[in-house]
């Protein structure tokens, strides 16, 4: 930016130039006791000078024209050039990525995880995760809700502490974005937890007209000796997972409405429905329970692991250089790849979208034809993972 602001002074300035100087010749031609051949000479100058302040006016025109492009914001409809995204500084920090201005999965702040001074909680937490309601007698309870089941817990006092979950909440998100011609960077910050975590980011590359991107985490605290491992949290629906082996996991993830309603209990305790009816006007104790169901894998070092779409032909590849444990719930349909700390830093995720794709194992070997690549898929994994390592947000 500061260069093109040089450029756009230099210009201004020779163009002010420029007009002065043709407005003394224009003047000094006009004088009567200018000979004919001295005023034919002033005029030559004059359609050079002329033709130069043109040119210059041009280039300050695709000065201005460059910068409005590269700089202005990109409208809320409009998603950065083929792969955007977009985080939200609401509950559970929602960071959701977009291929050709479609939507395809989240990165979540509420399922990404953080372990700290030997506890491990939800990085983008809740402040009040559970709902806090009064009775008509004085009684405090906290309510939350499960698929088949809601909980009430009998406090004394209203402490709103108690009824948070998570490192840090919703009401301290930072987010920010700055462009390049061929990048945009998007960071987001996470302030002031309920511990010593003093901060926490993550911290997106994008590459235009590229099917790749990266984030990375990292958390800062006075204490980074208390840190431990982090995972990534990804929401991903509808995307079976092929391993680096050649297995292939099958997405059983399915929901049922049961005609039932659901559980309540009460301090530990299930208890009827007329038991706690007066609560009824405070919280849905007649909704319908559900069941779900799916499979959850537990997989150690993984080299990367591949989501296949069978409906869109879309790949997603996830890489990171040590991944130390993967948990792939298809009962929830999320995905934790989980990391270690190096003074308060964590080693990138890598992403690689593809579309109109086919996968094949051949010799131990994954193969992949699509849109932008044919051939090995570990080949294409190391050249894309180099391109995207060097970038930085200078």
């Amino acid at each position: 930016m500061g260069f093109l602001i040089i450029v756009f002074m230099g210009l201004a300035i020779i163009e002010i130039e420029l007009l002065v100087l043709l407005l003394l010749i224009s003047r000094y031609k006009k004088k009567k006791d200018l000979s004919k051949s001295n005023r034919q000479e002033y005029s030559n100058y004059e359609e050079k000078i002329k033709a130069f302040a043109i040119t210059i006016s041009i280039l300050l025109v695709l000065v201005i024209i460059f910068s409005i492009i590269l700089f202005s914001p990109y409208p809320n409809k409009v998603k950065y050039s083929l792969i955007d995204v977009v985080p939200k500084d609401t509950i559970g920090l929602p960071m959701d990525v977009f291929y050709e201005q479609e939507f395809i999965f989240t990165i979540s702040g509420w399922e990404g995880k953080l372990q700290y001074d030997k506890n491990e909680d939800r990085i983008a937490g809740n402040f009040q995760y559970k709902k806090i309601i009064e009775d008509d007698f004085g009684n405090t309870f906290l309510v939350s809700s499960g698929s088949n089941k809601i909980i009430l817990e009998n406090i004394k006092q209203k402490n709103l502490l108690e009824s948070s979950i998570g490192w840090f909440f919703e009401k301290n998100i930072e987010i920010s974005s700055k462009k390049k011609f061929f990048n945009k960077f998007v960071t987001v910050t996470l302030l002031s937890s309920k511990s010593s975590l003093s901060s926490a980011k993550y911290e997106y590359t994008l590459f235009r007209e590229k099917p790749y991107f990266k984030v990375q985490f990292s958390a800062n605290t006075l204490t980074k000796d208390k840190l431990d491992q982090s995972a990534y949290g990804i929401i991903l629906k509808e995307f079976d997972l092929y391993l680096p082996n050649g297995t292939i996991l099958k997405n059983d993830n399915y929901i049922t409405e049961l005609n039932e309603k659901v559980d309540i209990i009460l301090d530990g305790n299930e208890v009827p429905l007329s038991h706690v009816s007066y609560l009824s006007d405070k919280v849905d104790l007649n909704k319908s329970a559900i069941k779900r169901q799916g499979s959850t894998f537990y997989l150690e070092q993984p080299k990367y692991e591949i989501f296949y779409n069978n409906k869109t032909n879309q790949t997603i590849i996830i890489y990171s250089p040590i991944i130390k444990k993967a948990i792939n719930s298809f009962y929830w349909n999320v995905f934790w790849f989980y990391v270690s700390e190096d003074n308060g830093k964590y080693p990138p995720l890598y992403f690689i979208i593809l579309e109109e794709s086919k996968l094949a194992y051949c010799d131990e070997e994954w193969i992949i034809q699509s849109k932008y690549y044919d051939g090995n898929l570990q080949e294409y994994i190391d050249s894309s993972v180099d391109k995207m390592r060097g970038i930085k947000d200078e």
